[in-house]
């Protein structure tokens, strides 16, 4: 019986020591916010990554070589400090013998919850132009068939990934391959 209270006691330790950090050893895109609770640990990142996340991006665009810089702040590409804490395991407290064992040997490093869907509407205004649909137009009486025109564009998905892949690195570059976009209509 004893041993049975000595181990609920450790246990009540673990649990109210532990409350709702994020795991020991844990980063987040190289900032080091283990053992903190997530007002701590999101005050911390934003000093980690001030310096990073004004970096502007060089987009090379593959058809021509021609170099294009976004600038995050101006293009809303950022960080998502409250999310990236939240993915790392901070503010969440539970009983659950994992999520303990989580928080006494260590985390994980991950990557930090960027937000860049600004920045793919300021990249599209920039590469390519865009495709022109077909239309049927009547002009005094008369129809007149506007053909449709495939054009340059890239692919939001493969964009949208090398933004968040390139945003944070010491050398924010990526290269966008332009592709040939379909007209709609």
């Amino acid at each position: 019986a004893g041993l049975g209270v000595l181990c609920a006691a450790v246990y009540v330790a673990a649990y109210l020591s532990a409350g709702d950090k994020v795991p020991r050893g844990t980063t987040v895109a190289g900032v080091a916010v283990g053992g903190l609770t997530p007002a701590e640990a999101e005050a911390a990142l934003r000093a980690g990554l001030a310096q990073r996340e004004d970096r502007p991006i060089s987009v090379v665009l593959d058809d021509d070589g021609t170099t294009i810089e976004l600038v995050p702040d101006e293009v809303g590409l950022s960080v998502d400090h409250a999310a990236s804490v939240a993915a790392a395991g901070g503010g969440e407290q539970s009983w659950s013998p994992g999520r303990l064992w989580d928080y006494w040997t260590g985390g994980d490093g991950i990557d930090a919850v960027i937000d860049a869907d600004g920045a793919l509407d300021s990249l599209a205004d920039e590469v390519g132009t865009p495709a022109r649909d077909g239309a049927v137009r009547f002009r005094d009486g008369d129809i007149v068939v506007v053909d449709p025109r495939p054009d340059e564009g890239f692919d939001p998905e493969a964009a949208y990934l090398a933004l968040q892949d390139a945003y944070l690195d010491d050398d924010p570059e990526i290269e966008l391959p332009t592709v040939l976009v379909e007209p709609e209509i």
